[in-house]
């Protein structure tokens, strides 16, 4: 929900690595997903399109490596299964934090209830144009933990920058 601010912050932190990767011939794309409401079906074909010689996902490294990703967003899961029956390299980027005040779970709840009926009227695609992330995004601030959000955003452009040349093995 947050692809276009995490796109925006990768390439401030990144800047040179992706120009350097432009050199290289080599792209980086961006997928952006609404967990649980990204049809695998659209993915599939999306990811057949690009053809990549890697694929990174929202996952942590070190579950990717034990192959624990139950507790994973559906459309993570698929990715991950997709890539390994098509032999594509996998790794993951994701890190573990705390990005919502617990104190506040009925806005919270509140909040998610009133994401969903946003979700349902686009599809994830829509949701990779500006204007509509935005409306996720404004409606989730209130109870975001700024601070670890953009620790986390930081790590995890890291993360992305570590893996998006190391040659992964297949897994």
């Amino acid at each position: 929900m947050y692809t276009l601010r995490f796109a925006t912050l990768i390439k401030k932190i990144c800047f040179e690595w992706l120009n350097n990767m432009q050199e290289k011939k080599k792209q980086l794309f961006f997928v952006g997903t609404v967990h649980s409401f990204t049809k695998n079906k659209e993915l599939a074909s999306l990811i057949s399109k690009i053809n990549p010689d890697k694929i990174l996902v929202e996952i942590k490294q070190s579950d990717l490596k034990r192959r624990k990703i139950t507790s994973y967003p559906p459309e993570m899961q698929f990715v991950y299964a997709f890539a390994r029956k098509k032999k594509i390299p996998v790794a993951g980027f994701d890190v573990p934090a705390v990005l919502f005040d617990i104190k506040r779970k009925k806005e919270i709840a509140k909040l998610v209830e009133s994401q969903i009926k946003i979700v349902r009227k686009y599809s994830w695609k829509k949701f990779n144009e500006k204007k509509s992330a935005q409306k996720i995004m404004n409606a989730i601030l209130p109870v975001v933990l700024i601070k670890n959000w953009k620790a986390r955003q930081k790590t995890m452009a890291a993360n992305i920058r570590k893996h998006a040349y190391k040659k992964e093995p297949l897994s």
